[in-house]
């Protein structure tokens, strides 16, 4: 019998027709933060509390999965960008850039120990005691070109794509042998998979032929660069590139609901990455009720869904029902088929 961390390797690994319900994006909601008396912007900075905060999805909502951190906002807010903590049921986001132009952009020596990512890097290691290597801890790194965005504005990156192609070109380079690092450091305190989220690489915002020339090649080198299975996590309408996704090299991707369908996306991505998602966090998780969310559930897994999860991180007004009714889903799911194990 497999344990969570063996079957979400055997999945990202294609060897298994199993199912989960896992959450490698953000998990903490209002009702776990009051179960485990553990509260954003509080959370964001102390390793103890984020940690018991990641664990709360898992030890009161049954989620088989372990996530930190909350928000998208750490490496930018280390590397100089002003934060706006937020609040109980506001993630952190980012005041101002750190650079004006391309050319001044550095990233800092011993950058590992600014910001909140010693924080980060103490609360992947707690949770790795804690859990060992039972429940998959999922790191996170935010891509490179979200990442760039954050630092020199996303709008400049975005009109740097087709005005300034080189200097785009060196600026996702130095971000991307930062990503590799980060990531590393947090694998070297226990992290057990990484997810890239990159939500300005969107369809809604890059062109299809702007992601095959400038973003595919940067997650390649990423990916090998990397030691576990990965995530790749695009927010938005993927439609136009998801031809590409299985060149990236990642193992799996992440995506939203409905601007992508599931069916779409396993006919064109065939059988090469493992599906995770795509269940709407900021309506149908948040409003809807179990019945509902079992209900979409079933169909998400029907149509190819490997791993069950929310579109976009679980909004923090979700109700804990509706988590539990996900994981029942796939228990519902796992006892009507004939799943290889």
């Amino acid at each position: 019998m497999r344990n969570d961390v063996e079957r979400v390797e055997a999945i990202l690994g294609r060897r298994t027709g199993e199912k989960t319900c896992s959450s490698p994006l953000q998990t903490a909601t209002l009702e776990l933060m009051g179960l485990a008396d553990t509260y954003w912007p509080q959370a964001h900075s102390d390793p103890e509390m984020m940690a018991r905060l990641s664990a709360a999805a898992y030890e009161f909502g049954g989620i088989p999965s372990l996530r930190v951190p909350f928000d998208i906002c750490v490496e930018a807010e280390a590397i100089g960008c002003e934060v706006r903590m937020g609040r109980a049921d506001t993630p952190p986001s980012i005041m101002n850039p750190a650079f004006t132009e391309f050319d001044e952009l550095k990233i800092p020596n011993l950058v590992e120990e600014r910001g909140r990512i010693p924080t980060l890097l103490r609360a992947t290691k707690l949770l790795n005691g804690r859990y060992g290597s039972s429940i998959p801890i999922f790191t996170m790194i935010v891509g490179p070109m979200t990442l760039l965005g954050f630092l020199v504005g996303i709008e400049k990156t975005l009109y740097t794509l087709s005005t300034q192609p080189q200097a785009l070109e060196n600026a996702l380079d130095a971000i991307a042998r930062f990503n590799v690092d980060y990531a590393n450091a947090l694998l070297d305190e226990g992290g057990d998979f990484v997810l890239v989220a990159d939500p300005v690489a969107s369809g809604d915002l890059v062109a299809a032929e702007h992601f095959a020339r400038y973003v595919l090649p940067l997650y390649q080198r990423i990916r090998r660069q990397l030691r576990v299975r990965a995530i790749l996590h695009i927010c938005g309408n993927t439609n136009p590139f998801l031809r590409y996704l299985p060149e990236t090299g990642f193992e799996a991707f992440s995506f939203h609901g409905p601007e992508v369908e599931v069916k779409v996306a396993r006919r064109i991505i065939g059988d090469r990455m493992a599906l995770v998602g795509n269940l709407p966090n900021a309506t149908l998780l948040r409003y809807s009720t179990p019945a509902v969310i079992r209900a979409r559930s079933l169909k998400a897994l029907q149509d190819g869904v490997d791993i069950l999860a929310p579109a976009c991180g679980f909004h923090p007004h979700t109700p804990l029902a509706n988590m539990k009714a996900m994981v029942r889903a796939v228990e519902k799911y796992e006892s009507t088929v004939d799943s290889p194990r």
